[in-house]
């Protein structure tokens, strides 16, 4: 498969430059864009763009300001509105490298998927369809109150300051390797700013009055074993969008992390099926694209 690859760096309109991802066939059926979680980064996302691209499907990734190879403060953000506009921007800078009038679908995990959400909510841009993976609607860490308060005094005085966010690293996924992995990577963090906290938080009371709101096509997947995120915020989500192409997939025993979890394979192949469909495109034997199995960065891939 001849595939146009662009692993580099690119400046937003807010000044910050950003790692990016772009795998573009010719003349692509859709455009899927996915936005990472918190603490995470495009680097690990190999089996996904393999899956997608095998099915000829144009896809772009990047690294969310705080994170990766992005710059910015690691896990700090000002305002969520922040994230949600550095992926409008994203989508208005890949539409320079595709034609105009390819499908777009919006892909995302855990705050990635909620990011996601937000984006469709707030800016006028036709998307095909949305892919939340353990979206995050309703979190199910649980801090102090005395901490909460602590942390909202601290936050007007050093609203940069990052703390642990409270998530164990087994926790997302039963995978060992993968844990290990994980803990081993020095682009993966579990660090969120004062800040950035309580903005999460106040997007996730604002989203979860919203679900009426999403007319889109809509496919939410979670796993039952969660317990970053309740699985069953996604299916009451799901329920009550407006949208009339809307699904939820809950995987029995599955973590939060699914597409790097024990049986990601089935999750991949739902999420890739699901676009295939709503793209018009057969999913069928194809030239493959082999990206590795972990895949490092790819900072030396040429076109």
């Amino acid at each position: 498969m001849l595939m146009d690859i662009a692993i580099k760096y690119e400046s937003f309109p807010t000044g910050l430059r950003h790692f990016y991802q772009h795998w573009v066939p010719k003349d692509p059926p859709a455009c899927v864009i996915f936005v990472p979680g918190l603490g995470d980064h495009i680097g690990r996302y190999s089996r996904l763009v393999s899956s997608l691209g095998n099915a000829g499907l144009a896809v772009a990734l990047y690294d969310q300001r705080g994170h990766g190879l992005s710059e910015g403060r690691r896990g700090h953000v000002a305002r969520f509105a922040d994230w949600v506009d550095d992926l409008y921007s994203f989508v208005q800078f890949t539409f320079t490298r595709i034609p105009q009038d390819t499908p777009l679908f919006i892909a995302g995990q855990g705050l990635g998927a909620l990011i996601g959400i937000n984006f469709v909510l707030a800016h006028a841009v036709p998307v095909r369809g949305i892919v939340a993976v353990s979206p995050w609607l309703k979190p199910l860490a649980r801090t102090a109150d005395w901490r909460r308060r602590a942390h909202s005094k601290m936050s007007r005085i050093v609203p940069w300051m990052t703390v642990d966010d409270g998530i164990r690293t087994s926790e997302l996924t039963r995978d060992v390797s993968e844990v290990d992995l994980i803990s081993a990577d020095p682009l993966f963090h579990r660090r969120v700013s004062l800040q950035a906290a309580q903005e999460i938080e106040r997007n996730v009371g604002l989203i979860g009055g919203m679900p009426h709101r999403l007319h889109e096509p809509l496919l939410m997947l979670a796993g039952t074993a969660d317990s970053v995120c309740d699985p069953q915020a996604a299916s009451w989500f799901t329920a009550r969008s407006s949208s009339a192409d809307k699904d939820c997939r809950i995987y029995d025993g599955m973590y939060h992390d699914l597409i790097h979890d024990a049986g990601w394979q089935t999750v991949v192949a739902d999420i890739t099926r699901w676009i295939c469909e709503r793209a018009g495109l057969a999913v069928g034997d194809r030239d493959q694209l082999e990206l590795g199995s972990r895949g490092e960065v790819w900072q030396n891939v040429s076109s």
